[in-house]
This record gives C-alpha cells, sequence and structure tokens, in this order.
C-alpha cells in the first residue's frame, strides 16, 4: 500500500512535469533553430562572422534596397507617401505592404545601412525560429503527449525546402510562422472562439496581402469541406463575421493596391492567362517543397480513425493542395492568374498538414495495458476497457450524442470524437467534468478490469458518521 502510494505521488509530480514543460515547449525549437543557424553561419563564415551575406535574387535587387528606404524613412530623410529615392519617385506606402509590412523589418532602426547585407542573415534567422515557435505552439495544443516529436518536427518545418527556397522573399516566412496560429484560430472558430482567427487572418493579410489571397483560397476550402461533414451553421455565422471584421482591420494593406490594380493597364484577364498555361507545373521549382515533406507521406495516406472528423479534414485538404503542384491551370488559379518563376508559392500549407497528419498517427495516445487480457468471472477473456471506450460506453448509456456531450463540457463535437477513439485524451481540467455528468468518479477512468462495463461509484457517507 505504502510502495502504491509512493508511486501515485511520483506519477503525480511526473504529470505535473509534463504538463508544464508541454506548455512552454514551444520556446525550445526557436533556440535550436537560432543555435544551428548561428553554426552554420560561423562555418560558412557568412555575417555577423564576416560581411558576406546570404542574400540572392530578389533579397539583393529589391529587399535589402527598400530595407534602406525605410529606414531612411523612419529616421526622417525621406516621405512615406512619396520617396525621391527610386526612380522619378515613388510612393512607398503599397511596397511595404507588399515587401515589409513584417514587425521584424523595424528592426533597421538599429542597422547602419552599411551592414544592411549582412543584416538580412539574421532576420531570415529570427523569422526561422518564429517559424518553428508557432508551429510547436500548434502542435503542443493539439498533440500535448509527444514533446520530443513535437520539436523534431517544429524545427524541421522552420528548414523545409520551402525555407529554403523562398527566404529571399522574407515576407513570405512571415505568413508561414503565422499559417499554425490561423490553423488554431479555425479550430477556436468551432467552439465560438473569434480573437485568434481575427488576429491571425488580419496579420496574415497586413504582413503579405499577395499570399494573403492564397489563404483566402485555402480557408474557403476548408470551410467548405468541414461544412459538407458537419453542417456546423454556426460556425458557418462566426466565420464569415469573423471575415468581415478581419477584411476591415486589414483593408489598410489590400485596398489601395486592388483599386491600383483596376485602374492599372497592365491587369491580364483569368481566361486569358488560364488559356495560354501549360498543363503541368514545371518540376525544377517544385521539387524543393515537395522533397521536404516526402518521408512525412506515408503518414499522410494512414487512414483516419473512425470519427476523426478534424483528422480527415485535414487530409483532405492535404491532398487537394497536392493538385496545384502538378496541373498548372489549378497552380496560376491559386496564385492569382500569374506567377513569375517560383510556382508553390503556397507550399508551406501542405507541408505543415502533412505534418500534422504525421503527428496523428506518431503522438496518437495508447491505451495502458498491464496485460494485454483479463479474465471475467466465469474464464472469457476479454480486452480491458480505454478511457475512450469508457467514455463512449457511459455517453451511449445516458442516450446521449456527442453534439450534446460536446456542448455539456463547452467542446466542440470532434474533440468528443477524439476522445473516444483514443487520438487524444481529456485534459485534468476535463476529466472531472466528464466524470460529473455520468455521476461517476474520475478513478473510474483510470481503473483496469472493467469488463462488466459498470460504472463505480463510492459512497462515502459511512465516514462522515459518528
Amino acid at each position: 500500500m505504502v510502495k502504491t502510494e509512493q508511486n501515485k505521488g511520483i506519477n503525480e509530480k511526473f504529470d505535473v512535469f509534463l504538463r508544464v514543460f508541454n506548455r512552454f515547449v514551444w520556446l525550445i525549437p526557436p533556440v535550436i533553430v537560432a543555435v544551428a543557424m548561428l553554426i552554420w553561419l560561423s562555418v560558412r563564415d557568412l555575417y555577423p562572422f564576416s560581411q558576406k551575406s546570404i542574400t540572392w535574387a530578389d533579397m539583393s535587387q529589391q529587399y535589402i534596397p527598400l530595407l534602406s528606404s525605410f529606414k531612411d524613412i523612419l529616421a526622417g530623410k525621406d516621405g512615406f507617401f512619396f520617396s525621391i529615392r527610386n526612380g522619378a519617385g515613388m510612393n512607398f506606402y503599397g511596397v511595404f505592404f507588399y515587401y515589409l509590412s513584417s514587425p521584424f523589418t523595424f528592426l533597421v532602426t538599429f542597422v547602419d545601412k552599411a551592414d544592411m547585407w549582412g543584416f538580412v542573415n539574421i532576420l531570415v534567422m529570427l523569422k526561422m525560429c518564429a517559424i518553428s515557435a508557432t508551429a510547436s505552439f500548434y502542435l503542443s495544443r493539439k498533440y500535448p503527449n509527444a514533446p520530443i516529436l513535437n520539436i523534431f518536427l517544429s524545427v524541421l518545418y522552420a528548414y523545409s525546402g520551402y525555407v529554403l527556397m523562398y527566404y529571399q522573399i522574407a515576407a513570405w516566412l512571415d505568413v508561414m510562422y503565422l499559417f499554425p496560429l490561423l490553423l488554431l484560430g479555425l479550430e477556436g472558430l468551432k467552439k465560438g472562439k473569434r480573437a485568434l482567427f481575427i488576429f491571425a487572418l488580419s496579420a496574415s493579410i497586413i504582413v503579405n496581402f499577395y499570399l494573403g489571397y492564397m489563404l483566402v483560397i485555402f480557408l474557403l476550402l476548408y470551410v467548405f469541406v468541414y461544412l459538407i461533414m458537419s453542417k456546423d451553421k454556426k460556425f458557418a455565422g462566426n466565420f464569415v463575421l469573423c471575415c468581415i471584421i478581419s477584411m476591415l482591420i486589414s483593408a489598410i494593406a489590400w485596398l489601395p493596391s486592388l483599386l491600383q490594380y483596376f485602374s492599372s493597364g497592365r491587369k491580364t484577364s483569368l481566361v486569358e492567362s488560364l488559356s495560354n498555361a501549360k498543363p503541368f507545373v514545371s518540376y525544377q521549382t517544385t521539387w524543393q517543397t515537395v522533397l521536404s515533406m516526402l518521408f512525412l507521406f506515408p503518414f499522410a495516406f494512414y487512414r483516419r480513425k473512425e470519427g476523426d472528423q478534424d483528422g480527415k479534414l485535414r487530409q483532405i485538404l492535404f491532398f487537394a493542395m497536392l493538385v496545384p503542384m502538378v496541373l498548372e491551370p489549378i497552380n496560376m488559379m491559386w496564385q492569382t492568374g500569374n506567377y513569375m518563376c517560383f510556382p508553390t508559392r503556397y507550399g508551406f500549407m501542405p507541408l505543415f498538414l502533412c505534418i500534422t497528419l504525421a503527428m496523428d498517427t506518431l503522438a496518437a495516445p495508447k491505451p495502458f495495458k498491464e496485460n494485454s487480457t483479463e479474465k471475467t468471472p466465469t474464464g472469457e477473456n476479454v480486452e480491458p476497457l480505454s478511457m475512450g471506450a469508457k467514455i463512449k460506453d457511459l455517453r451511449e448509456k445516458a442516450g446521449m450524442t456527442q453534439t450534446e456531450l460536446a456542448d455539456k463540457l463547452g467542446l466542440s463535437k470532434s474533440v468528443i470524437s477524439a476522445y473516444e477513439k483514443g487520438i487524444r485524451n481529456p485534459s485534468f481540467k476535463i476529466l472531472p467534468q466528464i466524470a460529473k455528468v455520468f455521476n461517476v468518479t474520475e478513478l473510474y477512468f483510470f481503473e483496469k478490469g472493467e469488463w462488466q462495463n459498470q460504472p463505480i461509484t463510492i459512497d462515502i457517507s459511512d465516514l462522515t458518521k459518528d
């Protein structure tokens, strides 16, 4: 008995440690990313260890000169709405929201213009750290029992082929680190929580309204598939409301450019662009993105458990987003009907979806069984019930649907389904609420040998008598 109590105390302390560790595990991947990046910069003799830069292509020709111009604007040496340092003069407003409207851009205040070429090394590193941090934050909330796998895949997301290919247009990396928060916001929206979704969508459009257009396509696809699966009218209403709010908040970025586009003579119709498109996307500029998730592909094909609505949704979206990576006309539609050189600008989305599908498989909680079978009083061998099976058994005996139980607990139906299918376990905060709904003790969910399928209640009234 004493040994059992000691083991219980150790297990409780370990559980507390795991909960605290998981709550802050998202701080670890950015540290790993930064250390690895600094080691590589040192080995390659690049800034800050020399004056050499990782810049190439658009970063050299556009990004660095614009950063230098923005530094002059911040210092009051040039105008934001009219700059004379570029050609015959230009309005810097549109350029800012296309290239520079990242919070990291304001760090140029502390950088000498002569060091701007080297500073982009640090700027890219900081954005990669943010990419790994938000990915880990999402994974820690959705898969709280797999911190090591969380760290590994979050670092992988930051060092993916997409980043290595597209870091030259650093503004796209800002949308990449906001994408996990957008997904988390969609999960919250199913429970009626709007704030995170509004923030993530508004911020994504503001930091780069061009990729924001692709995010809108993704959201429409997400909602279309989800509503077919769930017919959740409340979610649909919340989604429309939040999108309207986000569009109003981010109008400062996209509206002037849209008006300018309509008044421009350079626009080409979508039909005209698609009619000139080749049938297939050029593999030379897509293999880097695809290769990043190649070893995760088998997990994407893994059959989702029955009732895992969220997993099936992400699986459908993942395969849907592979289509434009192959078929050029669909690819062009994802990119406003035209693009130059790099066709998988939305590639971070299927990449992260693939990571979540791998986590679905690798991080699915396994029910603890000391023995594979147990004996009933008649000598029959039976499988002991898992926690999820007990929840399902209690719900069905109470004549309650998953939706009704979800409403009582303030959760979504997909979460209840995940509990029952063993995809995830209830938190220590939710478990007592479930026990209260079904009038059982919390101990019932942890006991073995429940072949009788009967809830165990403990009457302690005699202990209170004199």
